[in-house]
């Protein structure tokens, strides 16, 4: 019979598998090493996730949100395929790293001051998404070791659509002379971003948790 979930343990055990698998990797984490993180005995532990794979498939919903559990949220989590598991990381990623003012710089065909809108993208890319869901790019970033799919999706698909859109307004502010000329953008492109995460991760690493 599914169970109801408890509303203080749950959270409990999500915070702790998250430090579990940011340290160990998903191959060499066991049941037994969350369990013990969480202060709950193994048997427990399986009253709230089905196995591994399904603590691995909440945990990476939850990691990359800091919202609400949902209300109806019915336990065990059941074992679900790589597959499904991707396809919700591919949502969460989609939605929590959005940059919205590159989205909307985008759709600009004039621009004032391209010196102000390139901070104000990179600020709030910094302060908006990278720094915030640190914690959960860390989670993705470890076990993505362990995880060839995982790290197609995150490092290859996700970094690939980004850098695309950062390409694209560089060269719209280039064609606008608001930029000057680039002797390779995409490599631009990367640079900008990757400086970004390497000063949120680094940053949210020295902060105590």
């Amino acid at each position: 019979m599914a169970r109801r979930r408890s509303p203080d343990r749950l959270p409990q055990i999500i915070d702790a598998a998250i430090e579990v698998f940011i340290r160990k990797g998903y191959r060499r984490t066991q049941m037994s090493d969350v369990a013990r993180a969480a202060g709950v005995s193994q048997g427990s532990l399986y009253n709230y996730v089905e196995s591994k794979d399904a603590l691995f498939y909440l945990i990476i919903d939850r990691g990359l949100t800091d919202g609400p559990l949902p209300a109806a949220l019915e336990l065990p989590i059941r074992t679900p395929s790589l597959a499904d598991t991707l396809a919700r990381l591919r949502v969460r990623i989609n939605s929590e790293l959005a940059v919205p003012e590159l989205e909307r710089a985008l759709t600009r065909t004039s621009v004032a001051d391209p010196r102000a809108e390139l901070e104000i993208i990179i600020r709030l890319y910094y302060a908006g998404v990278v720094e915030r869901v640190s914690r959960g790019l860390d989670l993705i970033e470890r076990p993505a070791v362990d995880l060839p799919e995982l790290a197609e999706l995150f490092y290859i698909e996700r970094r690939r659509s980004l850098i695309a859109e950062l390409c694209s307004y560089l060269e719209s502010r280039i064609r606008m002379r608001a930029v000057r000329p680039l002797p390779d953008v995409p490599t631009t492109a990367r640079l900008i971003l990757e400086t970004v995460v390497w000063f949120a991760i680094d940053t949210n690493r020295r902060t105590p948790r």
